[in-house]
Formats: structure tokens, C-alpha cells, sequence
């Protein structure tokens, strides 16, 4: 029994991830998960040199479609069966898992190891969302509001919190930082 889609997920795609330690399906997943509106993908060796170390060396593929699409359906854009691929439930979490970010047991891995054609999603889910980090950026919002904080200091500040925000809260802010730069001009 499949779960049902909420309309959200309809609209907005859904998230998918493959695994391999198959040298051949790995290479297929690299060069067809750039059909996808989002990919990323790495390759993560062992975490300790043992005799065995070959059949540990794999690659995650990290997709996310344009509307719905079932498991089969990833698995054929991919070109691999279907067993390799599963349903993302938590994108956050999988995006950091790329890199070993919560594994610190783990072989830690660098952004630059990750091939993707956006950047800024991965480094969004990368980014910490302590309650500390929210404060901050409300309390320097405040600041911007009130013209204490340049707006090219703000966005330098919180860049990623910025992208992070509800659209229109962007708005809002844009609109503040857009007041501000022309205050400065006069």
C-alpha cells in the first residue's frame, strides 16, 4: 500500500535518494541523476582500510523531481533498478548526510566533494538553525529596521537564514534593505 501525496509534494516534487557500491550502476546513477531538477551526489570510500575495503567504497545520488513520481519511475531516469532507490522522508537530514555532517564517527567529507548543480540547497540544509541563530537574526532585523546595520551587512551576516525565511518576510526585509540603500543615495 502506497502512502498518498499530500498536494504539496504534487506540486512542489519529491525527494529521492540511490546507493551503489556496483562500480557500473554508480557511474550510471553520476551521469543520468542530471535529469533531475536537483541532484547531488558523492562518493564515499570506507571509513577504515580493511582487506575488504572495495566492496565499502559507494556512491549516494540525492534527486528531487518536478511533481509526483514513484520510486519505479526515478529508478528508470536513473537507469537503475529499482531496489537502489528509496523515497527521501527526511531532505534536511539525507543532504547533510552527504558530507557525514551529524556522523562525526564517520570519515568527514568537504563541500567540494559533492558534485550538485545548486550549491545553495545543500548549503541551506548544512547550516545550523539553533534557536540562538534565530534570535540573532531577528534582533539584527530589528537593527536593519531601524537603520543600525547596513543592509549589505545584514545579507553578509545572514545570508542563509535570508533564504531560509518565509517569502513574504523576504519581501518585507527586501523592502527595508531596498528603503535603506536609497536614504543612503540622498
Amino acid at each position: 500500500m502506497s502512502k498518498k501525496q499530500s498536494e504539496r509534494e504534487k506540486e512542489k516534487g519529491v525527494w529521492f535518494t540511490a546507493v551503489s557500491h556496483k562500480d557500473d550502476i554508480r557511474d550510471i546513477m553520476k551521469k543520468n541523476c542530471t535529469e533531475f531538477p536537483f541532484y547531488a551526489w558523492i562518493d564515499h570510500v570506507p571509513d577504515k582500510e580493511t582487506e575488504e575495503s572495495d566492496k565499502h567504497f559507494h556512491t549516494h545520488v540525492v534527486v528531487s523531481t518536478r511533481g509526483s513520481r514513484s520510486v519505479k519511475q526515478v529508478s528508470d531516469v536513473l537507469g537503475v533498478p529499482s531496489q537502489y532507490v528509496q523515497r527521501v522522508k527526511q531532505k534536511r537530514g539525507m543532504l547533510r548526510y552527504l558530507i557525514h555532517l551529524d556522523n562525526p564517527e564517520k570519515l568527514q567529507y568537504n563541500e567540494t566533494d559533492v558534485h550538485t548543480n545548486r550549491i545553495s540547497t545543500l548549503k541551506t540544509s548544512w547550516t545550523d538553525n539553533s534557536d540562538d541563530d534565530v534570535r540573532r537574526l531577528y534582533r539584527d532585523l530589528q537593527k536593519l529596521q531601524s537603520g543600525l546595520i547596513p543592509p549589505d551587512e545584514f545579507l553578509e551576516l545572514h545570508f542563509l537564514e535570508f533564504q531560509k525565511m518565509p517569502f513574504y518576510q523576504k519581501i518585507k526585509t527586501y523592502e527595508i534593505m531596498q528603503k535603506l540603500y536609497a536614504q543612503r543615495l540622498t
